[in-house]
């Protein structure tokens, strides 16, 4: 009898995938330190050595597995020499010529050239000799540097930039130098989204000789700033002679010599992730411990071929590496241990991020998905494969997992009642029927029948047995909770002899305490009630309730009509509530306080709406506006001194009194018509009210002009300070303009004036004149603009 079992299903959860290497057809040539890059579907590996220093090349179909002879290179330039890819075009450069001599050319190889494609010799690379370089493509753009010196066999850490879009290098010192220990001599490089990396190599262990040690040391160079920064050191300790290549977002590197002596050799392999800086061990290299190999990468696949075994024994095998693809059950069930009808969920596991998925199931529904976590139910029995491709951008792998699922005949399992929902604290009886044995989980139970009770949703395991498979089936008694019943009052709040509607909601049967038991009715209470509803759903019951409050109708109070005259004002004044709203607002300091002051210009009922909270009742005052007496006083005049003349209210209305000012003047200052007699020109203010108390009040201005008599010239003063004809003056009622002069007996001017007030007091520029005889002439008009002229003497006595 299959069984599944806890311990059975962690075990499960460890399943992992195949290895990520596979052997493909050898190489044709076994050699080491060659140059490798790839085209489309096609890898090139080109020169290094063997027992000698090759030119020849081979070219990998991936497709087709099959190798091919590519154009012979055509340099000596064959050891350690630099491989590259940019668009569809590969590129070679440094390296060692026999004899152990270092170069600088430059090659650029088009497959679509001759049979077996053509190279083509392109600028020098412009930095010394050398071989052993390292280098990375970001773009268009090749970065080479480090190296030995062909010179003098020196340690380099210099870098260059060759564009391709250009066809020209950077010069020295464009290109940071790369602090890396292990630059000099055969590092690894590659490029992850848009920066380079370099790490291991061999460093120098003393200045100025040929000894070389393995580093472990990783770089970042950043294109954008021009500067080196240093990461995670290599995951497997110090390396060179080792391999790499990079996906877009992961880097690679492994094998190679682990110690000075170039004896230790390694096959692991390690992942690199520069979003968190670490390294991750992934599987062993395939062809085992190895160093000088050469790789090349193209379609989310990395190749690898030929190098040094133990022994310094030359090898000529290819091995592809392949992202590993694996998944797990997620749900409690044992593939391995299946009855018809049951359901396995998977979850893809696969060890790079993928973002697309191929599943097949054969035998399972449905047989295929593109989703990361399917469901597939088996109605089957039989043992089943499972297959999964998964991939992203970088990478992809495909998986087939042989028998994973089998498939056993389940028993037909019936509990009833079906979906079973029950109130709180009630019960229900489940009743088994399809099989032999029973065991209802978490129980001591092993009857067909059991009493279901909770107070929440709770879910009854049954396991049941037909004697070769047994079934687990899952019964869910659902607690169907009190309804939620909701009583609102619309309005909550009315006035006394108004009506609300009651409204519930919730339920499906109703009943109010008024007896009604629609789930809508109407009521009027008197006074503050509190209305209760029980509402029923599926045989379950709950209250609620809903309070209206009642307020009574406010009694208003409000001030008598009133009188008052235009562009006057009065105070209105309403009682009885809390608040005020008073219509028309025209002319009101406030519509919406008790007592506004009112100012309306025609007569007006003003309306109060006197409010406490929601309930209002209304009152009204007259406010009668009176017109101002339209009369005006008469009328103004232009008298003599010593005349008078008659002034008048008109029109002079019976009912209506008079109040004239200045009064001094006037014969009667209460009659419409009094006679004014002013001495001086005056305004007259008459005010006139009538009947209903509304004033005017009018003017008129009385203009009185003095008697002019003659114009008269003194025949003498004495200036002796005594206070007494101090000054000589001329004097005339209604002089206008005038024009005084004084000379002495000589004839010379000794005094002007054109100021009736201003007048002579005997000196010249300051100093007092003798006593004697002068003369004067006045020339002078009056109000009429009659003019005249006197002249005479006048005697200046002291």
């Amino acid at each position: 009898m299959k069984r599944f079992t806890v311990i059975l299903f962690l075990t499960i959860l460890s399943y992992a995938g195949f290895s990520q290497w596979s052997s493909l057809l050898v190489n044709p040539q076994a050699r080491n330190r060659s140059a490798g890059f790839a085209i489309g579907d096609t890898g090139y590996v080109v020169a290094g050595g063997n027992s000698w220093y090759l030119t020849t090349g081979y070219a990998y179909d991936t497709k087709n597995n099959t190798w091919s002879s590519m154009t012979t290179f055509p340099s000596n330039m064959d050891d350690g020499v630099l491989g590259f890819t940019v668009g569809n075009k590969g590129y070679l450069c440094t390296g060692a010529y026999c004899c152990y001599s270092y170069g600088n050319e430059f090659y650029e190889y088009d497959p679509k050239g001759a049979p077996g494609g053509s190279w083509t010799a392109l600028a020098n690379f412009p930095g010394p000799v050398r071989t052993f370089a390292v280098g990375f493509v970001i773009g268009t753009k090749i970065y080479i540097g480090g190296g030995l010196n062909g010179t003098n066999n020196n340690p380099m850490n210099d870098f260059y930039c060759y564009d391709v879009s250009t066809s020209s290098w950077t010069t020295a010192g464009v290109i940071a130098n790369c602090p890396a220990s292990g630059v000099s001599l055969r590092a690894v490089g590659f490029a992850i989204g848009g920066k380079g990396y370099v790490g291991t190599g061999g460093k120098q262990v003393t200045a100025g000789t040929s000894t070389f040690a393995p580093t472990k040391d990783f770089w970042e160079y950043d294109p954008g700033t021009n500067t080196w920064a240093q990461k995670a050191d290599f995951g497997g300790g110090v390396r060179w002679l080792g391999i790499g290549w990079a996906t877009c977002d992961k880097g690679y590197m492994g094998t190679g010599a682990a110690d000075q002596n170039q004896t230790t050799l390694t096959s692991d392999m390690w992942e690199y992730n520069p979003t968190t800086d670490k390294w991750t061990q992934v599987d062993n290299y395939g062809g085992g411990v190895r160093m000088c190999s050469i790789s090349f990468y193209t379609h989310n696949t990395a190749y690898v071929t030929c190098g040094v075994t133990t022994g310094n024994a030359l090898t000529a095998d290819l091995w592809k590496y392949t992202p590993e693809t694996s998944f797990k059950p997620t749900n409690a069930v044992n593939p391995a241990s299946l009855c018809i009808g049951d359901s396995v969920a998977y979850e893809d596991t696969t060890n790079f991020v993928a973002t697309n998925w191929q599943w097949n199931f054969p035998g399972g529904s449905p047989s295929t998905s593109t989703s990361s976590t399917p469901k597939i139910k088996y109605s089957t029995a039989g043992n089943y494969n499972v297959v999964l491709t998964a991939w992203n951008a970088c990478d992809s792998g495909t998986t087939t997992f042989t028998n994973y699922v089998s498939v056993g005949a389940a028993p037909s399992i019936t509990v009833t009642p079906t979906n079973p929902s029950i109130c709180p604290g009630k019960s229900v009886t489940l009743k088994a029927s399809g099989g032999t044995v029973y065991q209802w989980m978490g129980t001591s139970n092993t009857t067909d029948t059991i009493v279901a009770s909770a107070l929440n949703d709770t879910t009854y395991t049954l396991a049941l047995s037909n004697g070769g498979c047994t079934k687990d089936t899952a019964i869910a008694v659902n607690i169907t909770p009190p309804p939620v019943i909701k009583a609102l009052a619309s309005p909550d709040s009315i006035c006394n002899g108004s009506s609300t509607i009651l409204t519930a909601n919730g339920g499906t049967i109703y009943t109010w305490s008024n007896g009604q038991t629609a789930s809508s009715i109407s009521v009027s209470p008197a006074a503050d009630s509190t209305f209760t509803v029980t509402g029923t759903t599926a045989g379950c019951s709950a209250k609620d309730s809903a309070k209206v409050t009642v307020t009574q109708i406010p009694i208003p109070t409000v001030s008598a009509a009133q009188n008052i005259c235009i562009n006057n004002s009065i105070p209105l004044l309403a009682g009885g509530g809390t608040t005020y709203t008073w219509l028309p607002i025209a002319g009101l300091s406030s519509p919406s306080i008790a007592n506004p002051i009112a100012s309306p210009t025609n007569s007006t009922t003003y309306t109060v709406t006197v409010a406490n909270g929601k309930c209002t009742a209304t009152g009204n005052v007259s406010v009668t506006v009176n017109p101002l007496p339209a009369v005006s006083a008469c009328c103004a005049a232009t008298i003599l001194t010593g005349d008078n003349t008659s002034l008048a209210v008109t029109p002079a209305t019976a009912g209506n009194t008079y109040t004239w000012a200045p009064a001094n003047t006037l014969s009667c200052n209460t009659c419409p018509n009094p006679v004014a007699t002013p001495t001086a020109t005056t305004w007259y203010h008459v005010t006139t009210t009538d009947n209903n108390k509304c004033s005017t009040i009018d003017s008129v201005l009385i203009t009185v002009n003095e008697t002019c008599g003659p114009v008269y010239m003194p025949n003498a003063f004495s200036p002796n300070g005594d206070g007494t004809n101090d000054m000589l003056n001329v004097s005339g009622n209604c002089i206008q303009t005038m024009d005084l002069v004084i000379y002495d007996r000589w004839g010379n001017k000794v005094f002007e004036t054109t100021n009736p007030k201003t007048g002579w007091d005997g000196t010249f520029k300051g100093k007092a004149m003798n006593s004697g005889t002068y003369v004067f002439s006045l020339q002078y008009s009056d109000l009429s603009n009659n003019s005249a002229t006197k002249k005479g003497n006048v005697t200046l006595v002291r």
